[in-house]
């Protein structure tokens, strides 16, 4: 996740999701805010299963090493304030500013997209790390026989 070109690739993802939203949304039904809202949301939902939901790691060699980390715990061994957890900081925060921009600060859509910028945010900060609030997603303990 560190390298430029999975950055590239993450940004571009998020604008061909852009464009596929413009394009096959119904337009009476569908403005333009609504779209623009619609993003964020979808990339919040994408993004918070995917680095703060899952937990584990992807590989089979690590020994179990991972087990009870999610992927954002796991990313740079946990050291925070590496440039990758910087950029993806960074980029719901860009992505919530368009959308207000694009919304033209629409209450109904600003509630939303707070909400959903605040989803994101929150478990990024290193205070957060290995925290598990009322025991959400905290799953079983696994054990490691020596």
């Amino acid at each position: 996740m560190s390298s430029i070109w999975f950055w590239l690739a993450y940004v571009l993802a998020i604008a061909i999701t852009r464009g596929l939203l413009f394009a096959l949304l119904p337009k009476p039904y569908f403005s333009e805010e609504a779209e623009w809202t619609t993003l964020a949301v979808a990339h919040g939902v994408v993004s918070f299963v995917g680095l703060h939901w899952n937990r584990g790691s992807p590989f089979w060699d690590d020994q179990g090493e991972h087990v009870g980390h999610t992927v954002w715990e796991q990313i740079d061994n946990g050291t925070p304030w590496t440039p990758t957890h910087k950029f993806l900081l960074v980029v719901p925060v860009l992505l919530f500013l368009v959308s207000m921009h694009f919304t033209h600060y629409d209450v109904a859509h600003l509630a939303v997209n707070i909400a959903t910028l605040a989803v994101l945010i929150v478990p990024k900060l290193p205070e957060m790390h290995e925290m598990r609030f009322f025991g959400i997603n905290a799953g079983p303990s696994v054990e490691v026989e020596q």
